[in-house]
């Protein structure tokens, strides 16, 4: 009976294992097949400063954090330190990956070709221009390189030529254009946006962000949008927010239907897009914090152009799976800012998952994070034995590891138990303590 006991040990043991790998494999593949690089020029050292290339760089990066990418984000690139990154970036691809090029900073067309204006170019000839910029042909062939399921390159790279007082010659010159990028032909399972539509100029834009990235960040977590139609409700808005002066303009091979924040739309709910072409735009507070033994206080800040019909906090206790429910977010600290208290009983629970959504006076909605995707946090003072944050997937791949780890050493010690000591009434006692995080 004692070596049937074993036996049963060592099979419950060697199930533990696989289950172990076969979690932490998934957890690798699912955090794998989104990878994004991200880039903002803003420190030129020859040409003018850019004010928002680097902010458009952040929040672009934040918001591609959430859809599920693995994001790249590097800031005043040199051209060695693009091309390394480049390399770098294309390596980790394959077959099955979305990858998305997103840049912001000077771009420059010469010969028919389009260049991406590293912090560092010094160009005073017009052939100087091969040598010192970053060819956009270049990074399509690096994209490609794996042949992975879809590339979306973006750039609000449209600005004018910021070399055109130090080009000698320039006047005489038929290759140069002064003013933005030219068309190309599109690499196969290639989606590639412009700011504006080709041979014309992009601002930099007088608030934080360019029109744009402004517009883009608005619509990339809108759930039930292909890609296709997130890029043409930005050029809407672009279009509109411009008054017409700046038409971004994107082009496309054949491709699979692709949605960055899912193809089904969260809650039965459509997508509502009024004349204005505006909608919400919501930025979390990072500053949640325990403010009283009795209240927890969550912060949003909430802007939008054509005025707030609604700011509803929807919340439930974490990974709970039960319905969420609803506060109103009401006016804070004057602004943009909204906050909500969550009642006395919910301290009582480990933590809580939860998303803001605005609708303006147009039914235009928006969510932050995704309703199938609710941020995650965890009380100070609770009692918890295990947090599961889904934002940090290296705690659970180390839990796993860890656990495989003294799985393995229960069994050996089992069969090695078997095997010198037959008699013996040793029990094994299995004991596994999740890691604070």
């Amino acid at each position: 009976r004692e070596h049937e006991g074993s036996t049963i040990v060592q099979q419950f043991l060697r199930t533990i294992i696989v289950a172990c790998v076969i979690a932490l494999i998934s957890t690798e593949l699912y955090a794998g097949d989104r990878f994004a690089l991200v880039i903002g020029n803003s420190q030129y050292q020859q040409v003018e400063y850019l004010a928002n290339p680097i902010n458009d760089a952040q929040a672009v990066s934040r918001k591609l954090s959430e859809l599920g990418f693995k994001v790249t984000e590097l800031h005043d690139q040199s051209k060695n330190q693009m091309k390394a990154t480049l390399r770098q970036f294309s390596e980790q691809l394959n077959s099955e990956s979305v990858a998305l090029f997103f840049y912001a900073g000077h771009g420059i067309q010469y010969e028919g070709k389009n260049y991406l204006i590293p912090v560092d170019a010094d160009i005073s000839k017009a052939y100087e221009i091969e040598y010192q910029a970053i060819d956009l042909n270049m990074i399509l062939s690096a994209l490609n390189e794996a042949e992975p399921i879809l590339n979306i390159v973006m750039l609000d790279a449209c600005r004018d030529n910021p070399f055109e007082r130090q080009i000698r010659g320039i006047s005489r010159s038929t290759n140069l254009r002064g003013s933005g990028l030219a068309s190309i032909q599109n690499s196969r399972g290639t989606i590639l946006s412009y700011a504006t539509e080709p041979g014309n100029v992009a601002t930099d834009g007088v608030g934080s962000h360019s029109p744009y990235t402004s517009a883009m960040l608005k619509y990339l977590g809108m759930p039930g949008l292909s890609i296709q139609d997130m890029l043409n409700q930005v050029g809407l808005a672009v279009m509109n927010s411009t008054q017409g002066k700046q038409k971004p303009w994107f082009s496309s091979s054949p491709v699979p239907k692709f949605c960055l924040a899912g193809c089904d739309v969260a809650l039965n709910q459509k997508p509502s897009i009024s004349a204005d072409f505006s909608a919400p735009l919501i930025n979390l507070r990072l500053n949640e914090a325990l403010e009283n033994s009795d209240s927890y206080k969550i912060s949003a800040e909430v802007t939008d152009e054509g005025g707030l019909e609604s700011i509803q906090l929807h919340y439930r206790t974490i990974n709970s799976g039960t319905t969420f429910r609803t506060l109103p977010l009401v006016p804070d600290q004057g602004g943009n800012f909204y906050s909500a208290t969550l009642p006395v009983e919910y301290l009582q629970h480990p933590g809580i998952e939860y998303y803001v959504e605005a609708k303006d006076r147009a039914s235009n909605i928006s969510q932050n994070p995704l309703p199938n995707q609710p941020r995650q946090v965890f009380y100070a003072n609770a009692q918890t034995s295990l947090e599961t944050d889904d934002a940090n997937p290296d705690t659970k791949k180390w839990w796993w590891i860890g656990l495989g780890v003294l799985a393995t050493s229960a069994l050996l010690a089992a069969s090695s138990s078997d095997d010198n000591s037959s008699n013996d009434d040793t029990d094994i006692t299995l004991t596994i303590e999740a890691p604070t995080p």
